[in-house]
């Protein structure tokens, strides 16, 4: 049996409908970043290259594909060791998209 905590458990507890989106989704990241590691956290999976880049989230009616965007700063000594280093950091919005068995649409 797979555990609780792997994408795949994660997967398989989705509606046919959606295992196939979250399916396609998930080739298209690691097709995309192929040395990105793939976890759950925050109850959902999340890609990893040097910081946190993309989540998946299956809602009751569509599937998040989300994005933290990074932010660079100059390193100027007043800033935390992650965030002069240009580590994803937390920021008000984010980019999304939105997919349902009806089609997709962006949310920026």
């Amino acid at each position: 049996m797979t555990s609780d905590r792997t994408v795949d458990a994660y997967v398989e507890r989705l509606p046919a409908d959606q295992q196939r989106i979250v399916g396609a989704l998930r080739q298209l990241i690691k097709s995309a970043a192929p040395s990105a590691s793939e976890s759950i956290k925050w109850a959902q999976p999340v890609y990893e290259a040097h910081g946190p880049f993309a989540y998946i989230k299956a809602h009751r009616a569509h599937v998040t594909l989300g994005f933290w965007l990074r932010q660079r700063h100059s390193g100027d000594g007043d800033s935390s060791a992650g965030e002069s280093r240009g580590e994803a950091q937390p920021r008000a919005g984010k980019s999304s998209v939105k997919a349902s068995a009806s089609g997709a649409r962006g949310q920026f």
